[in-house]
């Protein structure tokens, strides 16, 4: 397959855990995460696709489940160049794939070597789909207070009452907490593969340590970063603490996660 030696970013963690603001910012330094992104920087290509994997196996961002590589869709070369290079776009391709392959071989190569990615969330589920067509895919993982995740996702479901974003299961805190706990849980079986390039970066981490944070990142992606990077607020870190108090269901909830005390955030409660 023309992908297999392509070397992809895949951003992967919960929804709210700061996943847009790190894409952003490996766009601003040179790695390309697509034309046609949505208000969360991500791709609709992959987005896309991410979304039929998981309808297939009954499942969705909010009801998540493991996608294996077993589960098939396909791959259109056409809209690959049309929706995520963005290159394409005013040129019409046709539906001859054997014969857009043959014309622009040339440029796809270039890819085996040029900087590029996507973010999704839903890559926490859909990863070992995506490593079965991009080999040696580089996978960073952004991790998040499950507490202040929670809190965000419950206060976007609020304002989201009266459009199809709503989701009635997140009237209830606990309920963005448990799932903040199945996306980390999930990315947590990634970690122990041997073969597979992946790190792990704390949200917390990248706004109170931007250059420390990025030195990591720097190093695992063998790149360096751009030094126009002026828009890490360090103080979002602290953004739900004076609120916590309003949240008392959610943080007696939190104090007995195994998962929320592993990541060292259970001692900020």
């Amino acid at each position: 397959m023309l992908f297999l030696n392509y070397k992809p970013v895949i951003v992967i963690g919960m929804h709210r855990s700061g996943t847009s603001l790190f894409t952003r910012i490996l766009n601003d330094s040179g790695v390309f995460m697509g034309y046609d992104m949505g208000v969360n920087a991500e791709a609709k290509f992959f987005q896309q696709i991410n979304i039929s994997l998981l309808k297939k196996n009954k499942a969705k961002w909010n009801d998540p489940k493991y996608i294996n590589n077993s589960t098939k869709i396909k791959m259109n070369y056409s809209d690959f160049a049309r929706e995520y290079l963005g290159v394409f776009k005013s040129l019409y391709l046709g539906n001859n794939h054997i014969d857009f392959l043959k014309t622009y071989r040339k440029y796809y190569k270039l890819l085996v070597d040029y900087e590029w990615g996507w973010k999704d969330p839903r890559n926490t589920y859909t990863l070992d789909y995506w490593l079965n067509i991009f080999q040696e895919a580089k996978v960073i993982n952004i991790v998040r207070n499950g507490v202040d995740v929670a809190i965000s996702l419950f206060n976007r479901n609020e304002k989201n009452k009266n459009n199809q974003l709503y989701v009635k299961d997140f009237d209830n805190i606990i309920n963005c907490f448990k799932l903040w706990e199945k996306y980390v849980v999930q990315s947590e079986n990634y970690l122990e593969k041997k073969d597979l390039n992946i790190i792990t970066i704390k949200f917390e981490d990248l706004l109170e340590n931007k250059t420390k944070t990025l030195e990591r990142t720097k190093n695992f992606l063998g790149k360096s970063f751009s030094n126009d990077i002026d828009y890490i607020d360090g103080s979002r870190t602290k953004r739900f603490n004076n609120n916590y108090q309003k949240y008392k269901e959610l943080i007696k909830y939190a104090k007995t996660s195994l998962v929320l005390e592993k990541y060292g955030y259970a001692e900020i409660l």
